[in-house]
């Protein structure tokens, strides 16, 4: 849960960091507020008290989900966890500077920080349990998102690409490492079972 709580906030740190350089026609004060409130939720212990509070005010379900995505925070120190935002900072960005590369080998220029705010919106809509991997929405996020970047062909083998390079390829390469990571686990479950007969 933790793991998802973090790259859920420095996901949306990068998206709000993004809206302050596009020419998104918003008040430059709602991501900087919205920024300041992401970095008190990671640090701050009262905030987060306050937050949870607030929350079973709002909804009982709200406040459930609040506490299972705050409460990973309270047992981390500052030093660790700062360790753990840069890991899902450099991670999260990864995803920006492929979706980048990528679109710009197949002709198509997006504004950088354009992207750090619609790629999110491409990752939660990716996320969504409709097709394996995301596949087709991606394909089609992109498509209506980067319109007015490129012709709809363009888009869509820049998408392919980009699913290709971030899902399909990694996959493969996994299918290299089966055999040994199910013969890793073989044998540590022979040893337990040998373990408890004796």
């Amino acid at each position: 849960m933790l793991d998802k709580a973090l790259n859920l906030l420095i996901v949306l740190c990068i998206a709000l960091i993004g809206l302050l350089f596009t020419d998104v026609d918003i008040p430059r004060l709602i991501p900087i507020a919205a920024l300041i409130v992401i970095i008190l939720l990671l640090f701050s212990r009262g905030f987060r008290s306050i937050f949870i509070t607030l929350s079973r005010k709002i909804h009982p379900r709200l406040h459930d989900i609040t506490v299972k995505i705050l409460s990973g925070f309270e047992d981390i120190g500052i030093k660790d966890k700062s360790i753990l935002i840069l890991y899902s900072m450099v991670y999260q960005s990864s995803e920006f500077i492929n979706a980048f590369i990528l679109l710009k080998a197949v002709g198509v220029t997006v504004p950088f920080f354009y992207l750090m705010v619609i790629i999110p919106v491409i990752m939660i809509i990716n996320n969504m349990p409709v097709t394996v991997l995301g596949l087709g929405t991606r394909e089609v996020s992109i498509i209506f998102f980067f319109a007015k970047y490129g012709t709809p062909a363009t888009l869509l083998g820049g998408s392919i690409l980009i699913s290709f390079v971030e899902h399909i390829l990694p996959v493969i390469a996994g299918i290299f490492f089966i055999q040994s990571f199910y013969m890793y686990f073989t044998i540590k479950d022979d040893v337990v079972i040998k373990s408890r007969e004796i």
